[in-house]
């Protein structure tokens, strides 16, 4: 017994496959747009299963390089983010869904919605972070159209979608981020060994749902921590 796999970064390859009987089922899911397409096409053929993903898409800064060494710098990446305007929208267009914390969203130890609003970058008022984050950029002397790269990862659902949406948000505070898009070798290369990256797409899946494993990635001392940050009061909690 055993199973073929067809990787491609292209969505349309895989929605061929899975169309042409090529493929039994699709690794990571379908936009609705494309979903309903493979719905009308294959009626009954096809099975539809949603639900929430076990798998958080962020984005990480480099604290070792400048100036995002500064917290008011990274405090400011964050406040800029409409977290609520994007898993609506962006959730018509890309896999991904509800606004979540650390924990898997629903689960008992998870935030709720009003303890996650208190959180820098989660507040609804979104006008107030933006202001907010010009003014923590401007305190920490980071000039008006500062340029910077962002590291992507070369597939269109979701990194490259959610990566050009965040672009868009960070430019609303004056910021000039420079997207750079690398297949996958490449890209894990620079997130996870070289860490040569300004700011980079980052991501925390697990297999199962188990807060403990969630909140583990962010631990300095976590292996799969890319942002070089070291705090040893989180540690010793």
């Amino acid at each position: 017994d055993g199973f073929k796999a067809i990787s491609a970064p292209k969505m349309a390859v895989r929605i061929n496959a899975i169309r042409g009987n090529q493929a039994s089922i699709e690794f990571r899911g379908f936009p609705p747009k494309a979903r309903d397409d493979m719905v009308n096409a294959l009626g009954d053929q096809l099975t539809v299963q949603e639900s929430d993903w076990n798998c958080v898409l962020m984005s990480t800064a480099n604290i070792n390089r400048p100036p995002f060494d500064d917290i008011r710098v990274r405090q400011a990446l964050t406040l800029a983010v409409d977290r609520y305007a994007g898993s609506k929208y962006l959730s018509q267009i890309a896999i991904v869904k509800t606004v979540g914390g650390a924990v898997f969203p629903g689960h008992p130890l998870a935030a709720s919605q009003e303890e996650m609003e208190q959180l820098i970058g989660y507040s609804r008022d979104i006008d107030a972070s933006r202001a907010k984050a010009r003014a923590l950029l401007k305190e920490a002397g980071v000039p008006e159209g500062f340029q910077f790269v962002f590291n992507n990862r070369g597939v269109d659902q979701p990194y490259k979608v959610v990566g050009t949406w965040l672009v868009d948000q960070w430019r609303r505070i004056g910021l000039d981020p420079q997207q750079t898009v690398k297949p996958s070798p490449q890209f894990y290369d620079t997130l996870r060994k070289k860490g040569d990256f300004d700011v980079s797409i980052d991501f925390n899946c697990q297999s199962v749902i188990n807060p403990i494993a969630d909140v583990s990635k962010f631990l300095c001392s976590a292996g799969n921590n890319y942002s070089n940050c070291e705090n040893q009061e989180i540690e010793d909690l």
